[in-house]
């Protein structure tokens, strides 16, 4: 059996930083997110019930159609949130695949060959505010209709 060819120290330095960078990146896109995400699910529950009580009927169109947009945009970036997700575990996958093919046998079977961000639960986190925000579009269209 020949020796498989290793890689050089600049080459794998230049790995582990994108792979690094890439785990750095997707925590911060997550956190950025989130903030994001608890600010306007409060702003979006408030906005309904100070519209319910105390905006008449007839100056709820302004505030309804301004939030069911802002609810779209809201849907479309948690679904593109997930969307990364899933792109950035796909960049480490093939990171660690390029690290796997340049290390000799009994390296292998220290390399962690799974990637260090969770998918499924990003998937349908995603999914999951998606929804939620659908929902909210649904609440602000039923407190414009409750007004006719």
């Amino acid at each position: 059996m020949e020796p498989q060819p290793t890689m050089p120290p600049s080459f794998d330095g230049v790995l582990k930083t994108q792979y690094e960078q890439i785990g750095t990146n997707f925590r911060t896109v997550w956190d950025i997110y989130i903030k994001y995400y608890t600010v306007f699910i409060t702003l979006n529950f408030t906005a309904l019930g100070i519209t319910i009580q105390y905006i008449g009927t007839e100056h709820r169109l302004t505030l309804v159609v301004s939030f069911t947009i802002q609810n779209i945009f809201s849907t479309i970036t948690a679904l593109g949130v997930s969307a990364y997700s899933s792109y950035a575990a796909k960049q480490q996958k093939a990171i660690i695949d390029e690290v796997s093919q340049h290390l000799r046998l009994e390296d292998k079977a220290r390399l962690p060959y799974e990637t260090t961000i969770p998918v499924k639960l990003t998937y349908w986190a995603g999914i999951a505010n998606g929804l939620g925000h659908f929902l909210f579009i649904a609440c602000w269209v039923a407190v414009y209709q409750m007004g006719k």
